[in-house]
């Protein structure tokens, strides 16, 4: 369970977003989040159209991406640097 827990740490810590692609997620979860507000046609599109805008605009923020961690991806130039 411990060496679980550690490499879910280095997970969460491991930056693999780059700076244009962190700018274009915060854009789109922003504009998710705004969307799933103002032009929402039923409750649940509009959960749904916000739940996503706000994963996206952290994983923006926070510079880590689960999924492109898995796939082994990279956008950050320094590839796998370890946040401070």
């Amino acid at each position: 369970m411990k060496a679980f827990i550690k490499k879910l740490i280095q997970v969460m810590n491991t930056k693999n977003v780059g700076a244009l692609d962190r700018f274009l997620r915060v854009l789109t979860g922003i504009f998710l989040i705004s969307f799933g507000i103002y032009k929402h046609n039923s409750l649940g599109l509009a959960i749904t159209f916000i739940f996503f805008g706000i994963n996206t605009a952290l994983t923006g923020i926070r510079g880590v991406c689960s999924i492109y961690y898995m796939l082994g991806l990279s956008t950050c130039p320094i590839s796998h640097k370890e946040s401070e």
